[in-house]
């Protein structure tokens, strides 16, 4: 289901753009959604990318960008579709704001995957016991000790 909120939301912010690129909103609403339209590509490539190539989906990383796509993809659907329809700036704002604040996050865990350098899975506390078999997690606890 979130994949058709993201389908509308795209589809309303290029409607936007295209008629920004027209001259129907202010140069203001036009750097807004350019900085909307950049957040999205953003937060889509690092969804789309495998964090964690050996590991199952979504683990990590890859579930923090999977939940922000789905709220950035509602930000979009719901603040360009009003803004389209009542011309109002402040809600590209106000959309602006939510999903940069969201998006500092998302580049700060971004720089401390990057510096990770800890052999333990990704998930690896978080996951049901019985998943985690006693070989697996005495080879981490050996990796980590030495």
């Amino acid at each position: 289901m979130p994949w058709i909120v993201e389908i509308i939301g795209v589809i309303s912010l290029i409607i936007a753009i295209a008629r920004t690129i027209q001259g129907d909103f202010t140069i203001f609403a036009s750097l807004l959604l350019s900085i909307i339209a950049l957040a999205y590509l953003f937060v889509r490539i690092c969804a789309t990318k495998r964090w964690y190539p050996g590991e199952g989906k979504e683990r990590g990383i890859e579930r923090h960008f999977a939940d922000t796509l789905t709220m950035t993809s509602y930000l979009i659907l719901m603040g360009v579709g009003l803004f389209l329809f009542f011309k109002l700036s402040f809600l590209l704002l106000l959309i602006t704001v939510i999903i940069l604040f969201f998006i500092h996050f998302s580049i700060a865990l971004l720089i401390f995957h990057a510096r990770d350098q800890d052999p333990t899975p990704a998930n690896f506390f978080s996951i049901r016991p019985e998943s985690n078999s006693l070989t697996q997690i005495t080879s981490v606890i050996k990796t980590i000790a030495s």
